[in-house]
């Protein structure tokens, strides 16, 4: 009887964590919660969104991205003009050691244009994220509607269950986790 426990607990866990995106490191660049919302009709682009964060021993810089699945994959920001928010391409994302970036809808995000594919619901695509200093990251996007939960890409964001908050990334960066549905914010300079 105690088996059929065990296993019963085992395969709960294993759901819960396979309905989460794995985070991604690379070289000191930790990314989870990574998306893209579902393309409509005939439209061909989308855009996708992640948190990331630089837990190596210098600044660094997002400087491009790539994707089979899309002519062009730009690194984007919204700014306000007047009353209107403005799409507006960036250079780089700055990635200052210990200090997480959300790219999230009205804020950063990668523009996906020209794509090849409808991007369908439980979709996933493939980017390549390029620095300044570290190696290109290669991470696999999900297509949802709406930030995967428990993530802190999501707006209920830093759960404890977070893999972020599991592997010590609050500690490491002796930085206080933030409260829920706080996220750290990017604006345009």
């Amino acid at each position: 009887m105690r088996g059929i426990g065990l296993w019963a607990a085992l395969v709960v866990v294993v759901l819960l964590v396979a309905g989460r995106p794995a985070p991604a490191m690379e070289g000191g660049i930790h990314v989870e919660g990574a998306w893209a919302r579902p393309t409509l009709g005939g439209q061909a682009t989308s855009a996708a969104y992640l948190w990331i964060a630089n837990r190596g021993p210098r600044e660094d810089a997002l400087i491009g991205v790539t994707s089979p699945v899309a002519k062009h994959a730009r690194l984007h920001t919204h700014v306000m003009d007047g009353s209107i928010a403005r799409m507006r391409p960036v250079d780089a994302v700055e990635l200052s050691v210990g200090k997480p970036v959300v790219f999230e809808p009205g804020a950063y995000h990668i523009m996906l244009t020209g794509l090849k594919r409808k991007l369908a619901i439980g979709d996933s695509i493939p980017l390549k994220l390029m620095f300044r200093h570290h190696a290109p990251l290669e991470i696999e996007v999900r297509v949802l509607v709406q930030p995967p939960s428990g993530t802190r890409g999501s707006h209920s964001g830093s759960s404890p269950e977070s893999s972020l908050e599991q592997d010590g990334f609050n500690t490491a960066l002796q930085a206080p986790a933030p409260a829920p549905g706080q996220l750290f914010r990017c604006a345009a300079t």
